[in-house]
């Protein structure tokens, strides 16, 4: 089968691997030129580049790709509308891959990690046997973990959930004796986001990317605030900075994900008293963030999630799924 894989990711990247590696003839499309160089570093073919409606509309009605695998971050929701309007436009099957949430790694209820597909041989309905495949035994099949459901003290700070209220935008910002309290806040939208920092301490890390530095730079309830920002160490994305007025000690240039350790250490050095963050899952370090902050006592503004589209599936189950759809999809054509 021939794959589009969108995988600005690391775990994209590990799907693209695991398809290429059973067979399958796949092109990993990245928005940026670093992504691209991760990617063939790997030994992927690749390109890069945003895509714009029209021109991923023309590649697919080429029949250039039997399908797009969408493994984009979780909060990528402009390429994810494009890739969806231009398969169905086309008729290629599209599949979405959605990396577990940092709630449900805590919760013991999301996927146990990368494990591998092992040798062996998969039955298709149309009778062909795929070149490699039986899935692993005792594959968790996780389900989705909505971040409301998550019970605050469930976990001790050395092994999930840190001490404190889960909240939302909704409630009041808790203190006590005028001080925040630690906890994982969680804010609907970045304008939720920025109030709840706010209130929780003058000195914010935003560890959110760049794209959304001018919407966080402009929130009024942030103009007194001392911000600091958390960003890949590229020429453009540090021009960015610039341009926005960030000086050289806002920005603390690096690429992650980092660990428990490093965010510690980082947030020590410069005084944080509020993190920022997306619930990128593990793949995006958020364990790591929730866990530095839980031992530094330090309050976490975690941004939801978009709507969520599909179950949250192990890698080895979704690429079974997607062979399993593509089959079929072959056998009625």
């Amino acid at each position: 089968m021939k794959l589009l894989v969108l995988a600005g990711t690391r775990d994209g990247r590990f799907l693209a691997r695991e398809f290429a590696g059973r067979g399958h003839e796949v092109l990993v499309s990245t928005l940026t030129e670093y992504g691209a160089e991760l990617a063939e570093a790997e030994g992927l073919r690749v390109r890069y580049g945003a895509f714009s409606a029209g021109e991923l509309d023309r590649v697919l009605e080429s029949g250039a790709f039997d399908a797009v695998i969408d493994a984009t971050h979780p909060y990528a929701q402009n390429i994810r509308a494009i890739a969806q309007t231009a398969c169905t436009g086309s008729g290629t099957a599209y599949f979405r891959w959605e990396r577990p949430a940092s709630a449900g790694v805590f919760s013991g209820k999301a996927s146990s990690g990368r494990e591998r597909l092992s040798p062996g041989k998969k039955i298709y309905p149309d009778g062909v046997v795929s070149r490699r495949g039986a899935i692993s035994p005792g594959a968790v099949s996780p389900g989705a973990v909505s971040p409301d459901a998550v019970s605050p003290d469930a976990v001790s700070p050395e092994g999930g959930i840190p001490p404190g209220r889960v909240v939302s935008s909704a409630d009041k910002s808790p203190t006590k004796e005028g001080r925040p309290q630690g906890g994982i806040y969680w804010a609907q939208n970045l304008t939720d986001a920025a109030g709840l920092a706010a209130g929780l301490g003058e000195r914010i890390l935003l560890t959110t990317g760049s794209n959304g530095l001018p919407e966080w730079l402009g929130q009024a309830v942030l103009k007194d605030k001392t911000l600091f920002v958390r960003v890949l160490p590229t020429a453009k994305v540090l021009q960015r900075c610039e341009e926005l007025g960030l000086k050289p000690r806002q920005i603390i240039a690096a690429q992650g994900p980092f660990s428990r350790e490093w965010n510690e250490a980082m947030m020590a050095q410069l005084g944080i008293q509020v993190v920022v963050a997306k619930d990128s899952g593990r793949e995006g370090g958020t364990p790591a963030k929730i866990l530095a902050c839980s031992r530094r006592g330090i309050p976490l503004v975690l941004l939801k999630r978009p709507s969520q589209v599909s179950a949250f599936l192990s890698p080895s189950e979704f690429i079974v799924k997607v062979e399993d759809d593509l089959w079929k999809r072959k056998s009625f054509s």
